[in-house]
């Protein structure tokens, strides 16, 4: 199961009856898929959601060179999917 957040492979933390919970070890949100029908999904964590409003104020501005910090940090990568890294 691919994180809804970051795109990365979640890891299975078991569950009970027909549920089954997964975790994302990149950005670390909680999934959960129903095995008998389509239920479940994801909230990305506050704290990625703060981060993606930072990336868009700091690539708006282009302030020094922080976004090549950003993307060297890996924080592009933890918290989009691929297709959606700048």
């Amino acid at each position: 199961m691919s994180c809804e957040t970051c795109g990365h492979t979640m890891q299975s933390l078991g569950g009970g009856g027909d549920d089954v919970w997964h975790w994302c070890p990149r950005c670390g949100p909680l999934g959960r898929r129903s095995l008998i029908g389509s239920g479940g999904g994801q909230e990305a964590p506050r704290l990625v959601e703060s981060c993606r409003q930072f990336e868009k104020d700091v690539f708006s501005d282009r302030v020094f060179n922080v976004g090549r910090l950003w993307k060297d940090a890996g924080l592009a990568e933890s918290i989009n999917k691929p297709e959606d890294r700048p």
